[in-house]
């Protein structure tokens, strides 16, 4: 959630500023989204998941096995090539968002 919602409040905010503006705040967003994850998933891995290890007697893992595993959310930032499709979604449906009073 705390991924996601300023991920929404970024593009929302360029919506109605032009189509340059908006790439940018999806590029923006996507690149927001991928290193929430990645810091999130990281923190979770070094201080719970291996703490938890660490703290029981069993051999430590190190920061780079969390890192390692938590840098498998630098994959996210792929979600750029939906960028032209939701553009061509979003003009494709304008003109019924418009009919309907949305815009």
């Amino acid at each position: 959630m705390w991924a996601r919602a300023p991920e929404v409040i970024i593009v929302s905010w360029a919506l109605r500023k032009g189509t340059k503006a908006l790439v940018i705040a999806m590029v923006g967003a996507t690149i927001f989204e991928t290193m929430a994850f990645f810091l999130s998933d990281w923190a979770f891995y070094n201080y719970g998941l291996f703490g938890y290890v660490c703290n029981s007697g069993s051999a430590c893992a190190s920061p780079w096995d969390a890192y390692a595993l938590a840098s498998i959310d630098f994959l996210t930032i792929l979600d750029i090539i939906f960028i032209p499709v939701a553009l061509l979604i979003i003009r494709a449906a304008a003109p019924a968002f418009k009919r309907l009073g949305y815009g």
